[in-house]
Formats: structure tokens, C-alpha cells, sequence
């Protein structure tokens, strides 16, 4: 299938078994929207990666966390997909 993506499903589309694609926002300490912002992130890769699997067959391990920063400013939240063997039931 020819597509014409870039971005986010163009990275995730292209992994091979075994790697990883992240996305990762920085997310001030303290502010109100934090969850929303996590929650924002986290939904938009799983989408994704729901569509291509369901348009290729591949399949994919999600994983998320964050951390704050040294200076206590900032939350780093990241979700990590990593494109596991086809077939292969996690």
C-alpha cells in the first residue's frame, strides 16, 4: 500500500520488529492540565497505531511514564511503541 504520511504514522509504520518509535511532550510542573496532556498524548499514538495495525496486521507494544526534570519544573511524559514479531500475542 502507497501512502503518502509523514509524521508520527509514517515512523511507526516503517519500524521493523524490535525497534521503537517515542513521542514524548514537556508538560510544566503544577500545571492544570497535566493529566489532560498525558491523557492527549498517550491517545493519539494508541489511535494511531490502532489503525495501522489494523490496516497492515503488524503488531505493536505500548508503553508510557514520565518523570519530572532535575529542576522540578517540568513532567516529561513519553509513550514508547515498539513493533513486536507478527503474530506474536502480548
Amino acid at each position: 500500500m502507497e501512502t503518502n504520511e509523514t509524521g508520527m504514522a509514517a515512523s511507526i509504520r516503517a519500524l521493523n520488529p524490535g525497534q521503537t518509535y517515542s513521542k514524548s511532550i514537556r508538560i510544566p510542573l503544577g500545571s492544570k492540565t497535566m493529566k489532560r496532556d498525558f491523557y492527549n498524548v498517550r491517545n493519539s499514538v494508541n489511535q494511531t497505531v490502532a489503525r495501522i495495525r489494523k490496516e497492515t496486521g503488524s503488531y505493536f507494544e505500548s508503553t508510557s511514564g514520565t518523570f519530572i526534570t532535575d529542576d522540578l519544573s517540568f513532567v516529561i511524559a513519553t509513550v514508547a511503541i515498539t513493533r513486536v514479531e507478527d503474530g506474536l500475542d502480548i
